[in-house]
This record gives structure tokens, C-alpha cells and sequence, in this order.
């Protein structure tokens, strides 16, 4: 386990906001955590069925950034704990990291929305008691 990169991996929430991904720039969301949450994160691996080769060190435990132990490359993770994308070392990590804002030109697009008829029955019904 590299202890100076996780160490030192909090700092890097000063400095970045965007990350480079399979050649697209991302806005970073979550800070990187401190050494104590990622030691704390370490007991929680089993639960999240985090394997127990990577060390989390960034994100929400449905999608996370993770040091493998064994082999030094840092693993992005989805919620299903496939790899979404890797980077051979923490070199090539620290070097994908951007001072460059992601800016979204677009509004989020409705698609379609619903109420469930249970929750609008149950909503007139508690009204109708006020």
C-alpha cells in the first residue's frame, strides 16, 4: 500500500476539481478523504463489498476511488464494483487531475415524470383531515 499518497491524497482538494477519465474531463464531487476516514473506510470494505485488496479513498461507497494494494494502480468503481476505468499508478492518477472547472452547457432534460395514484390518494386523504 503506497501510505504516502493516502497520506497526502486530502490535500489534493485544494488544488483540483476536475479529473480526466477516457479522455473526458469530470468534475470531482466528492473531496478525498483524510488518512483517518480512509483507515475508518477500511472496516466498511466487507459491507460495501469493496474486495479487500482496495483501499477507498474518494467518493459516496456506491461509486468510489480505490488504491489496489497489490498492484499499485488506483480503480475507479461503479456501484456494481466494475471497473469503470484505471490508472497504472498514482503518477498517472495525480497527472489526470485538472485545476479545470467542468462547465455543463446544458440544462438537465425532464424525460418523464409520475406520481404513484397510492402516494396522491394518501396525499388528498391527509389533507382532507386537516
Amino acid at each position: 500500500m503506497n501510505i504516502e499518497f493516502l497520506s497526502e491524497v486530502e490535500a489534493l482538494n485544494d488544488e483540483y476539481c476536475s479529473i480526466e477519465i477516457d479522455t473526458c474531463l469530470e468534475s470531482i464531487a466528492l473531496p478525498f478523504w483524510s488518512l483517518e476516514e480512509i483507515e475508518s473506510g477500511l472496516n466498511l470494505r466487507e459491507e460495501w463489498e469493496v474486495p479487500d485488496n482496495l483501499v477507498p479513498f474518494q467518493g459516496d461507497w456506491h461509486e468510489l476511488l480505490c488504491l489496489d494494494a497489490d498492484t499499485g494502480k488506483v480503480i475507479y468503481i461503479n456501484d456494481d464494483r466494475e471497473v469503470v476505468f484505471s490508472w497504472p499508478n498514482t503518477e498517472e492518477f495525480l497527472a489526470s487531475l485538472s485545476k479545470e472547472e467542468v462547465v455543463y452547457d446544458t440544462e438537465p432534460e425532464i424525460i418523464s415524470a409520475w406520481i404513484d395514484p397510492d402516494l396522491l390518494a394518501k396525499a388528498n386523504d391527509f389533507k382532507n383531515k386537516l
